[in-house]
């Protein structure tokens, strides 16, 4: 039987004693430790930090920038590219690992990083309008480092825009622009440029097409649909504003009132809307410079040439037949525009026949309007001149209707101005008026007889003085205006 018998080193006792004393007071012990232990050791050591900061500036000015956005990347793991470094500069990408700390530039340009592990790390900087950068810096342990950054201005490149020049009247220019709905905004927003009350509405070319009314396109009829505005019937173009009466709503043309508006019996406008620049309905309060109603004002002003060159449109109703010509020269130094419009009914119904089969003479009745609009532009100077003419005429009895006289009534308005730009602004002088006349010629053989009045009666006996058509003969204008007027 073998045993086997403790070997004694004296010379090695001691340096083995002090080996288990120094692993026992380390936290060690005597067998061996793996090489992923020992780093797991050392990373609970404490460690020795660095420090940056610095200040951002304008590379050119040397002016500094506050509010710069700074922040480290940790390159120590990996070896990236001078490149690839600048590139992912640009972008400030959230839920990026590689991201080890952001700072913000106060109002004097500086930043400042702590508490970071000694190392290799990028350092990248962007601000507004100025072109991102990216420095390779070393930290040291237990050092602080100074790193001063100047960056480049760089504009910014929009995608481009399309400008088209607008028409000078907002009225037809917005036929075909696109989408209603952006139409809609863009005349939202310069309704609230142009005017300060909150209840004032722009009208369009596409506005009248929606509405309504005997075949013809109406800016009566359009006003119609706005909030706040009604009519007494279907047949009447004439608008109720707020349940006022149709009188309290004044219609002006390029700031003068038109004294009749109206063609018929009030079942058409007396303004083709082929002569129309622009229309705008104030319902209460209007523009100082306008004759406002009491109830509402319904502004038109007279269309201008929108391109060089001559051009045209002919228009054809149930009701009216309609044209219109444009000019404009090259230099847009003289444009002017005329606009023609007269009923049909007088004539498309003459060879039409009556329900007993009898050949009818058509109605005779009929109206026409002319309106007008001129400028010439020469040395600084701007003359400028608009007219309206209405007319309407009846020449014979309509059964059921006229029992009696022929004549015609009407309406016109005129304006001329004198423009001069002086000062930065314009010295604007203008003179012009309205009128009205209405002559309608009674049937003397006509006799118009109380119902129900019997032939001995009293009443029967004044019939001469009562219930004979008499003649009408009436004149109406509005003051001649002159005006001067400045705008910056």
């Amino acid at each position: 039987m073998t045993s086997l018998m403790p070997v004694t080193a004296p010379n090695l006792r001691l340096p083995l004693l002090g080996s288990v004393l120094l692993a026992t007071l380390c936290g060690g012990r005597l067998d061996g430790q793996s090489s992923q232990e020992r780093a797991a050791h050392d990373a609970r050591l404490p460690a020795t930090r660095a420090r940056l900061l610095g200040v951002v500036t304008d590379a050119a000015s040397n002016r500094p920038l506050p509010a710069a956005v700074v922040w480290l990347r940790d390159e120590a793991s990996e070896e990236v590219a001078e490149r690839d470094a600048f590139r992912k500069c640009a972008v400030l990408a959230a839920g990026d690992r590689s991201i080890v700390a952001t700072a913000r530039a106060d109002s004097a340009g500086a930043y400042s990083f702590d508490d970071l592990t000694p190392g290799r790390y990028t350092l990248c900087v962007r601000a507004a309008g100025y072109a991102a950068r990216a420095l390779r810096v070393t930290l040291e342990a237990a050092s602080t480092s100074r790193v001063h950054v100047g960056i480049s201005a760089l504009p910014t490149v929009l995608a481009p825009v399309g400008v088209r020049e607008a028409a000078k009247g907002t009225f037809d220019g917005a036929h075909g622009s696109g989408s209603s709905t952006v139409t809609g905004a863009l005349f939202e927003r310069l309704r609230q440029a142009r005017y300060l009350t909150s209840d004032s509405r722009l009208l369009t070319v596409d506005d009248v097409a929606r509405s309504s009314g005997l075949g013809e396109l109406d800016v009566m009829r359009a006003v119609q649909e706005l909030p706040g505005v009604a009519a007494r019937d279907d047949y009447t173009a004439m608008p109720w504003t707020r349940g006022a009466p149709a009188d309290q709503t004044t219609v002006t043309f390029d700031g003068l009132p038109l004294l009749n508006p109206y063609h018929g019996v009030g079942a058409v406008s007396g303004l083709n809307v082929e002569a129309i620049g622009d229309a705008a309905f104030h319902p209460g309060v209007a523009p100082t410079e306008l004759a406002g109603g009491a109830a509402g004002t319904l502004e038109l002003r007279s269309r201008h040439p929108s391109r060089p060159g001559v051009s045209g449109s002919i228009g054809l109703s149930g009701v009216a037949a309609s044209a219109r010509i444009d000019g404009m020269t090259g230099d847009k130094g003289v444009a002017g525009t005329i606009s023609v419009r007269r009923s049909h009914l007088d004539l498309s119904n003459r060879s039409s026949s009556s329900p007993d089969g009898t050949a009818s003479r058509g109605l005779p009745y009929a109206f026409e309007d002319v309106a007008g609009h001129g400028d010439i532009l020469m040395s600084g100077w701007r003359l400028e001149g608009s007219a309206l003419f209405m007319r309407d005429r009846l020449w014979a009895p309509v059964a059921g209707i006229v029992d009696g006289g022929t004549g015609q009534w009407g309406g016109s308005v005129a304006q001329l101005s004198v423009t001069r730009s002086i000062l930065g602004g314009a010295l604007r002088t203008s003179i012009g008026g309205s009128a009205s006349a209405a002559d309608l010629l009674a049937n003397p053989d006509t006799r118009l007889e109380p119902a129900g009045i019997p032939d001995d009666s009293s009443l029967y006996a004044v019939r001469e003085t009562i219930f004979r058509p008499q003649p009408i003969r009436s004149r109406g204008c509005a003051p001649r205006d002159a005006r001067v007027a400045s705008r910056c």
